[in-house]
């Protein structure tokens, strides 16, 4: 833990941190809805789409919250230069636990809430943030769902962009109280 705030939390802030033209950043938001249903796919789900429109190799966290601000997990994946990563709510609920007998990667129990994606380049367990973008779209289905690995289709669908999160000192912080929280179900970051 000190190394990550030594690392991010000393990081001070740059004269552009403010002045974020909300494309891209490496600190987006969006929400989640999933109502499961046990004898056939769910009634309404959530798909992500996260793209890396750098020419870095970085770290994908995203982390799941409540409705109330619980966290209630979150997924790692590696995230290279203009790759997209596309999940569902039902396959983040389907994944095993990273860690042997740890949480898994979605233990919300609620049927809609927050999702805080972060990306970030490291150096152990600190984290760097300096040059980390991602662009993110999240769609909302509703009704006779179809999910493939690489798309959601339903009655009804939204589309909206995930919203950027200026970096400030503030920022900063929340997003290394993300990383931390992804760590108890992810483990540390590979060296």
């Amino acid at each position: 833990m000190a190394a990550l705030m030594g690392g991010l939390g000393a990081t001070p802030a740059r004269a552009g941190d403010h002045d974020h033209d909300g494309a891209s950043s490496p600190y987006i938001v969006g929400t989640w809805k999933f109502a499961p249903n046990p004898t056939q796919s769910p009634s309404v789900d959530t798909e992500f789409r996260f793209i890396n429109p750098t020419k870095l190799n970085v770290t994908l966290e995203y982390a799941f919250f409540e409705l109330d601000g619980t966290f209630c997990g979150c997924d790692r994946d590696d995230f290279a230069p203009n790759k997209t990563t596309i999940y569902t709510m039902l396959a983040e609920e389907l994944l095993p636990p990273p860690l042997p007998g740890g949480p898994p990667v979605f233990s919300c129990k609620g049927t809609s809430g927050a999702l805080k994606s972060i990306v970030f380049l490291n150096d152990g367990e600190r984290i760097i943030l300096d040059g980390a973008s991602q662009v993110g779209f999240q769609t909302h289905a509703f009704g006779d769902l179809v999910e493939t690995d690489t798309s959601l289709q339903g009655k009804v669908m939204t589309e909206a962009a995930m919203q950027s999160v200026p970096l400030s000192d503030k920022t900063r912080e929340e997003i290394r109280k993300i990383h931390e929280q992804c760590v108890t179900v992810n483990g540390p970051l590979s060296q």
